[in-house]
C-alpha cells in the first residue's frame, strides 16, 4: 500500500507540472504514468546492466515526448 501511495503522489506531482506547462489534463495524467513507469523500469535495467545507458536513452525520449505536449 505504501508503494502505491508513493507512485500516486509522483504521478500527481508530475501531472500538475505538465498541466502548468501547457499539457491537457488527460494527456498530463497519461504522461505522468508513463514517466514513472519508464523511470522505475530503467532503474532496474541500469542495475542489471551496471550502466546508466538505459536511463539516459529513456530520458532523451521522454524529454522529446514532453516537449511535444507542453508549451515550454
Amino acid at each position: 500500500m505504501a508503494a502505491a501511495e508513493v507512485f500516486e503522489q509522483w504521478e500527481s506531482l508530475l501531472a500538475a507540472s505538465l498541466r502548468e506547462h501547457g499539457a491537457e489534463a488527460e494527456q498530463a495524467a497519461q504522461f505522468a504514468t508513463l514517466i514513472v513507469a519508464a523511470v522505475e523500469e530503467t532503474v532496474a535495467m541500469c542495475r542489471a546492466k551496471r550502466s546508466t545507458q538505459p536511463l539516459d536513452q529513456a530520458a532523451e525520449q521522454l524529454q522529446a515526448l514532453i516537449a511535444s505536449a507542453t508549451r515550454d
